[in-house]
């Protein structure tokens, strides 16, 4: 997966370098967009949206699910 995962993140990085200053707004919308953009081939159902569960990664426990769109 690594190697699929680094390709469409090369895809998006590209064409954010291409973005004007002023077109680039870094906002939870433009966050979910760039998301779905790079994942939702892979995951349609779920890439571009908040969590809807709880997850650890590793031993670092992230927020809570229900915080996501807050602290966003």
């Amino acid at each position: 997966m690594a190697p699929y995962f680094a390709k469409v993140v090369e895809r998006v990085m590209a064409q954010l370098l291409h973005l004007k200053p002023e077109e680039l707004k870094v906002t939870p919308e433009f966050i979910c967009d760039l998301h779905k953009e790079a994942f939702g081939e892979l995951f349609p159902l779920w890439a571009g949206k908040y969590r809807d569960r709880n997850v650890t990664v590793s031993d670092h426990t992230p927020p809570s699910y229900f915080e996501v769109a807050v602290l966003m």
